[in-house]
C-alpha cells in the first residue's frame, strides 16, 4: 500500500462531495470511496472525513456504543483512533469489536472499513466474525440490532493489548447528557443509530402517534425550543420503541412516515439551539425513514430542512443544492412551494439576481396549482403557510439588495402572522423579519423607520429567541457600523440596544 498523504483541505472536500451531489452519488459510501480514491486516506480515515467527523466525535461515540469509560480495556482516545486510521502502515490494527462501533458510527459494514488487500492480516477467527456482521448489516433494515448483540459479544475483553498511557477522557457533560447540548447531540446520534430498524404496531397507537405529531407541529410556532426538545424526543423514543418488532409492509412505511417527521423536528429544535451538526445528523437520519416510506413529499420535506439549516450555516451555495435536489423528486404539497422558496433565499445570499427571481416565480406558481400532501396534513411546523411564503421572500430580496421589496415583504409578513391564527403566529420568524427590514431601512438611509422596526423585534421574550434571530441582530449592528451611519445618535442607540440584547441571551438550562 502507497504511503498515505493528506494534501487536500475541507475546502477542497466540499467541492468533491458539491460534484457527487450533482451526479447523484451522494452515499456515504460514496462519498468516502470518493476521498480515498482521491488522496489514498485509509478507509476508516476516508468514512471519517465523509461525515465530517472530528477525531473526538468518533471517540465519543465509539466508546458509548460498547460501554467503555476513560482507563477501561477497549477504550479509544485520539492517539488510538489515529492508528487505527494509519494502521497496516505502522502502529496498531483494530480490532473485531472496534470495527463493529466504528461500523455503526460509520454508517456501513465492518468490512468496508478494510482495504481488500488488508483482509488477510486478520486471523481466522477475526475473519469469521468479522463476515458474520457483514451479513448482518447488509440483509435489511433489521439487520442492526442483531450486529449490535454481535458487538455485545465482540467487546473488549481483558487481556486484550491497550495503550499504557493516560487516555483521553471524553467530556462529562456528554457523559451524563443532563444538559441541552448533551441531549441534543446524543438525541442526533441516537436517531442515527436506529435509522434501520423494524417495528410492530397496532392501528389504535398508530393514530395516537400521528395525534401526537400534529400537536407537536403546531407547538413549533412560538413554544420554547428547550421544552419542544423533550417533547419531540420522547415522541421519537417511543416510535423507535415500536421499530424494534416486526409488522406487516403497511403499518412499518406509517411508522417509518413519522420516524422521518419526529427526525426533521428534532433537527429543527437542534439548529434553533445552534447546533448545526446534530441538526444535520437528525436529517439524515429522518431522510432513511422517509425513504423506507416512499413519500416524495416527506423527502422533499428533509431536502428543505437540510437546506434551511446550510443557509444559516453560512453556506447558501449547499442550501441551494439541496433545495433543487428536493425539487427535482417533484414533492407534492406546500413542500413543492418551500423548495423553490429557499432556493431563491440562497440564490439571492449568493448574488445570483435572475435565479433568485425565477425560484421566488416557481415558489408562486406552485402555490397557485396547489394540492395538499400527506405531510400538509400535520400543519405547523410541516407545513409552508403564505407567512412563511412572505418571510422568505424578505430573506430573497435582502440578498439581492432590492430594499424596498424587503421592506415589502417584512411587512406583509408581520400583518400575515398578526391576522392569522395565535398557535400559527411565529415570534421569531417576526422578530427575524423585522430585523432584516430595519436592515433595508438603513441601507435606504431611513433610521428613523430602522431604529423603529428594529426596537419592536429586540423585545421578543426570551423564551421565542433562537439562533437565527441572534444572527440576524448581529448583521443589523454590522451596517450600523457602516461609515454613513456610524457616528448618528439614531444608530449608535440601536447599536447599544442590539448589544444588551445579545448579551442577555439566556443560558441554555440544565435538563432532568
Amino acid at each position: 500500500m502507497a504511503k498515505i498523504v493528506y494534501p487536500e483541505s475541507s475546502l477542497e472536500r466540499d467541492h468533491l462531495r458539491d460534484a457527487l451531489h450533482r451526479r447523484g452519488k451522494d452515499s456515504v459510501d460514496e462519498i468516502a470511496a470518493a476521498i480515498r480514491e482521491r488522496w489514498n486516506h485509509s478507509p476508516l480515515r476516508s468514512y471519517r472525513l465523509a461525515l465530517e467527523l472530528s477525531l473526538t466525535q468518533v471517540c465519543d461515540q465509539v466508546n458509548r456504543l460498547l460501554g467503555v469509560f476513560a482507563g477501561e480495556t477497549g477504550y479509544v482516545d485520539h492517539t488510538t483512533l489515529s492508528r487505527f486510521e494509519w494502521w497496516p502502515i505502522r502502529s496498531r490494527r483494530p480490532t473485531v469489536s472496534h470495527l463493529a462501533a466504528l461500523a455503526r458510527v460509520y454508517q456501513t459494514s465492518p468490512r468496508s472499513l478494510i482495504a481488500p488487500s488488508d483482509w488477510d492480516k486478520f486471523p481466522p477467527a477475526d475473519q469469521f466474525t468479522l463476515n458474520a456482521l457483514d451479513a448482518l448489516t447488509t440483509n435489511g433494515t433489521t439487520a442492526s440490532a442483531a450486529a449490535v448483540g454481535m458487538m455485545e459479544m465482540t467487546r473488549p475483553q481483558a487481556g486484550n493489548t491497550h495503550d499504557a498511557r493516560t487516555p483521553w477522557a471524553p467530556p462529562d457533560m456528554i457523559r451524563s447528557g443532563n444538559t441541552i447540548e448533551g441531549l441534543v447531540l446524543m438525541a442526533g446520534e441516537e436517531s442515527t443509530r436506529y435509522a434501520d430498524h423494524g417495528g410492530n404496531i397496532g392501528d389504535t397507537t398508530l393514530d395516537q402517534l400521528r395525534v401526537s405529531l400534529t400537536e407537536l407541529a403546531g407547538q413549533f410556532a412560538n413554544a420554547p425550543r428547550t421544552e419542544l426538545f423533550g417533547s419531540v424526543r420522547l415522541l421519537r423514543d417511543r416510535i423507535f420503541a415500536y421499530l424494534d418488532g416486526g409488522q406487516p409492509m403497511r403499518r412499518r412505511r406509517d411508522l417509518y412516515f413519522l420516524a422521518a417527521a419526529a427526525c426533521g423536528m428534532l433537527a429543527t429544535v437542534s439548529d434553533d439551539l445552534g447546533y448545526s451538526t446534530a441538526a444535520m445528523a437528525q436529517a439524515r437520519a429522518g431522510q432513511i425513514f422517509a425513504h423506507e416510506a416512499a413519500d416524495p413529499a416527506l423527502i422533499g420535506w428533509l431536502y428543505a430542512r437540510q437546506s434551511l439549516f446550510c443557509y444559516w450555516n453560512g453556506q447558501p451555495g449547499k442550501a441551494r443544492d439541496y433545495a433543487r435536489r428536493g425539487t427535482a423528486i417533484q414533492p407534492a404539497g406546500t413542500t413543492g412551494v418551500w423548495l423553490p422558496a429557499i432556493e431563491a433565499r440562497a440564490c439571492g445570499e449568493l448574488g445570483d439576481v435572475e435565479a433568485a427571481h425565477r425560484a421566488l416565480r416557481r415558489a408562486a406558481e406552485a402555490r397557485e396549482r396547489l394540492r395538499p400532501s400527506s405531510v400538509d396534513a400535520f400543519g405547523g411546523l410541516m407545513e409552508f403557510n403564505l407567512a412563511k411564503q412572505q418571510f422568505y421572500g424578505a430573506g430573497t430580496h435582502l440578498g439581492i439588495s432590492d430594499y424596498p421589496a424587503v421592506i415589502e415583504h417584512a411587512d406583509a409578513t408581520v400583518e400575515a402572522y398578526e391576522n392569522g391564527p395565535a398557535e400559527d403566529r411565529a415570534y421569531d420568524n417576526m422578530a427575524v423579519v423585522r430585523l432584516q427590514g430595519a436592515i433595508a431601512q438603513v441601507r435606504i438611509g431611513n433610521l428613523d423607520a430602522a431604529a423603529e422596526t428594529a426596537r419592536m423585534a429586540l423585545q421578543l421574550d426570551p423564551k421565542h429567541r433562537i439562533a437565527h434571530v441572534d444572527k440576524t441582530a448581529r448583521r443589523l449592528h454590522r451596517q450600523l457600523c457602516a461609515a454613513e451611519v456610524r457616528t448618528a445618535p439614531l444608530a449608535i442607540d440601536t447599536r447599544d440596544q442590539i448589544e444588551n440584547f445579545l448579551s442577555t441571551t439566556p443560558a441554555r438550562p440544565e435538563l432532568a
